[in-house]
């Protein structure tokens, strides 16, 4: 059914691409009032995270992230190209590892990196079926391969292949799994050790895009910038949450807050979503 709904809202990606969002903050909007429990979710990560925006004006950057996304999987990489701005000069993404916090533009953003170099992607593989088929029918034309966010093998054969590789780790790892224990917006979090392994032993360079969306100009701006990981992989983590902390608050509106972002480390720890 997700499946069938996302297509019949495809003709909407004809749409000019600032008509396109209007309609996102729509939806986003009506989301907010009609899904509490998200909304409580968003409500909390602000609180956490100490910004002064409300769960309205973050579902509304959300739905154009939905819009986005539908744009991502229905359009050509020309299109994806014209709506996109890199700031300054794309350097070498020959085996490079690209790191980047969950934007609500992550999807347009995978795109336009494809556009410039074979870019392998890392995801976790939704449980529907129908939804899955659809988004990885509409991913091939931009991404060179699409990855589950465990296959460590296969992103070191991306690497090694001079692909470069996408990664997101600021999500959180569950309770009970590893990670490297760092801090995000001063709250205590885990963070996958992967990426930062493959930073530190299988790339030939790191860097960390940046996104926002400026609907002023109709375009995705997008940077990226070069990063030191220092191989303490603890140092690392707090080194990339920092970087990942400064894009976020140039647009945090636009930052995933309906994910349970600060769960808690451990079972001693309270959990801030009951």
């Amino acid at each position: 059914m997700t499946a069938v709904l996302l297509c019949l809202l495809a003709p909407i990606t004809w749409l000019p691409i600032r008509w396109q969002w209007v309609l996102g903050e729509w939806l986003g909007r009506g989301l907010n009032r009609l899904v509490p429990s998200r909304r409580r979710v968003i409500e909390t990560n602000l609180r956490i995270a100490g910004f002064q925006i409300n769960s309205r004006t973050v579902m509304a950057a959300q739905g154009c992230g939905v819009m986005e996304t539908l744009a991502t999987w229905f359009r050509s990489p020309t299109w994806i190209a014209k709506h996109s701005r890199f700031s300054g000069a794309i350097p070498s993404l020959e085996g490079a590892l690209i790191l980047t916090p969950h934007m609500s533009s992550i999807e347009f953003a995978m795109a336009a990196l494809g556009a410039h170099h074979p870019t392998a992607i890392t995801y976790l593989p939704a449980s529907n079926r129908s939804l899955e088929a659809l988004r990885r029918w509409g991913r091939a034309r931009h991404v060179s391969a699409q990855l589950d966010a465990h296959d460590l093998k296969g992103m070191i054969r991306q690497l090694n292949a001079n692909h470069a590789l996408e990664m997101a780790p600021d999500h959180a790892v569950h309770l009970g799994q590893r990670g490297i224990v760092t801090t995000f917006f001063n709250r205590e979090v885990k963070m996958p050790a992967a990426p930062l392994q493959l930073a530190h032993k299988h790339a030939k360079a790191v860097y960390v895009l940046g996104m926002r969306r400026n609907q002023t100009d109709g375009v995705i701006e997008l940077s990226l910038e070069p990063i030191e990981l220092s191989s303490n992989l603890h140092e690392a983590a707090a080194n990339l949450h920092t970087v990942f902390e400064h894009i976020i608050q140039a647009a945090p509106e636009q930052y995933f807050w309906p994910h349970r972002r600060f769960k808690p480390i451990d079972s001693n720890q309270p959990n801030p979503y009951r």
